[in-house]
């Protein structure tokens, strides 16, 4: 929208003005987005890692991602209504069935209807035109490989190795369908209450406002949009919160003070999410980087060969009575059992098994307590 703006302005105070906001932006973008745009900058440029990165990133797994994932979220059905399909239809959440009622699925559909409908009216104006045109591209980055013409993205996809970060479709492009619709959307209210005297304006703007506040903003004021369905979310009173239990920050401060260049290891392990037992507990991606300080290993994630080697180390601890020396070799001086995890929610094994089996091999002299 900006780049438009730099060429379609005459005025130079503008012109100047978006151009300079285009580049602070892009900045500031780059280095949010650091972590994914290096490894494509690493990609494009050095062969080695193009042929490591292919064994993590295989064409097939991706594209059945992308498969997967454009047909759960992709709907152009969906879309258009402005709808993440899989959080509203399934629901995860008992609030969401509102907004698949028969009157808020009518109001879901009026609004893109505006919307097209300013387009097709305004279409002879560029800056209408440009964001029309931004509105449907975006619909088609957002729905993936589904229909229409889904078989190009998803040949653009497999023909061009870095698109492959974008196997989520919907997640990557999707913030692009609002930042298009609003400004329309606005412009298409403004437009249709032209068509009305004072009176019919007043009742359009006072619909407006009870659909904004009553409808779609209701999770918000109402605090239901911090609430799950899975603990410990779905519990009112807790939400979101969360309160980190002492013994983590003690826990941290007494490895720092044993000296520096080792590592610890955690158990169970899990992948990339985490779902601890606090008083007000957390259910996420995995935290034990904002825990602790020191470096370790607590989770598997997919990283060129740090996961073939992650998958492997409860079961070489469960199975393997020399554990010890697969400690030495990745420098591991302390090993944690973490109690406090929901092994049944996140279906890992379970920590007093775990326990049980480190005091065995502290009896027998292969681990120290």
């Amino acid at each position: 929208i900006t780049i438009f703006n730099i060429f379609f302005t005459n005025i130079k105070k503008d012109k100047l003005f978006f151009v300079l906001y285009f580049f602070l932006n892009f900045i500031f973008f780059c280095l949010a987005n650091f972590w994914w745009i290096g490894q494509v900058v690493r990609n494009l440029f050095l062969g080695k890692y193009t042929q490591e990165l292919s064994t993590l990133y295989k064409t097939t797994d991706t594209v059945t991602s992308l498969n997967s994932l454009s047909k759960s979220l992709g709907d152009i059905n969906y879309l258009f209504r402005l709808f993440h399909k899989s959080f509203f239809m399934t629901p995860f959440v008992d609030w969401a069935k509102l907004f698949v009622t028969p009157c808020a699925v009518i109001v879901e559909f009026l609004i893109t209807g505006i919307i097209l409908f300013f387009i097709i009216k305004k279409r002879k104006n560029i800056n209408v035109l440009f964001l029309g045109s931004l509105f449907i591209f975006s619909l088609y980055l957002a729905k993936g490989s589904n229909p229409p013409f889904g078989e190009l993205f998803e040949f653009l996809f497999t023909l061009l190795t870095p698109l492959q970060f974008f196997r989520n479709p919907f997640e990557k492009f999707g913030f692009i369908i609002p930042l298009a619709a609003t400004p329309l959307l606005i412009a298409g209210i403004e437009d249709l209450s032209l068509r009305f005297q004072k009176k019919g304006k007043t009742i359009i703007y006072i619909i407006c406002l009870v659909i904004i506040v009553g409808l779609f903003g209701y999770p918000f004021w109402s605090g239901l949009v911090f609430t799950n369905m899975s603990p410990p979310t779905n519990n009112y009173s807790i939400g979101y919160k969360v309160k980190i239990p002492e013994y983590y920050p003690v826990a941290n401060c007494w490895l720092n003070s044993q000296g520096q260049y080792f590592r610890f290891l955690g158990f169970p392990f899990s992948g990339q999410g985490v779902t601890y037992l606090w008083e007000k507990g957390y259910q996420g991606i995995e935290t034990s980087t904002w825990l602790f300080s020191a470096p370790h290993i607590l989770y598997s994630t997919p990283i060129l060969y740090f996961d073939e080697m992650a998958d492997q180390l409860e079961e070489s601890f469960l199975k393997n009575k020399d554990f010890y020396k697969v400690m030495n070799i990745l420098n591991a001086k302390y090993l944690m059992v973490r109690s406090d995890i929901d092994f049944h929610e996140r279906i890992i094994r379970n920590p007093d098994k775990i326990i049980q089996l480190a005091n065995k091999y502290t009896k027998e002299n292969k681990l120290k307590k």
